[in-house]
């Protein structure tokens, strides 16, 4: 099984996923993060050029980490990725991919986390509320563009957990 989970930045949303993982279900933990550790620069200050770079590794590790796994929950998917280039420049050369991903390999749920709580600060992330609002309504954009069946996951962390947990539960601890 092939769990998306979408979301703007400063969500809760590592919880979320740290939750998740304690439980014993199989991690895709967020990219970008991770990239962002990598190369030292917050995405919202690098140049056109420098954040078209960025978003393609991103895509690409993205898409070897899922290809790796037959069934996993994903810390934030290619539709989170269009999300942050429809921001910049990136996006018109993003797009195709992401289209083409989206036609080639089916996900069976799309968990979608609104923004609940306050922003969240970080070393990562940029911590500008509007910033934080504009990357959550390019997603609900996308959600429409792509006609996506998404499971809108609200309230506390624990409900969201029992929530997700409830649609994807087996006795045995794997997503099926």
């Amino acid at each position: 099984m092939r769990i998306a989970i979408i979301w703007s930045h400063s969500t809760w949303k590592s919880t979320l996923i740290k939750e998740l993982d304690t439980l014993g279900y199989p991690i895709i933990e967020e990219v970008s993060r991770r990239v962002i550790k990598k190369v030292w620069i917050e995405p919202i200050t690098m140049s056109e050029i420098a954040f078209l770079g960025f978003e393609t590794m991103v895509y690409n590790v993205q898409i070897q980490e899922e290809d790796k796994l037959q069934d996993f929950i994903s810390d934030r998917w290619v539709i989170d990725i269009l999300a942050y280039c429809k921001w910049r420049i990136a996006y018109d050369f993003i797009k195709p991919w992401v289209d083409k991903r989206l036609l080639e390999v089916k996900y069976d749920y799309i968990f979608y986390i609104p923004i609940e709580f306050g922003l969240v600060q970080d070393d990562v992330r940029s911590k500008e509320k509007t910033y934080q609002q504009e990357i959550d309504n390019n997603i609900k954009e996308l959600i429409k563009e792509y006609n996506l069946k998404v499971i809108t996951i609200k309230w506390s962390v624990e409900e969201r957990v029992n929530k997700v947990v409830q649609l994807i539960w087996t006795p045995n601890k794997r997503i099926v």
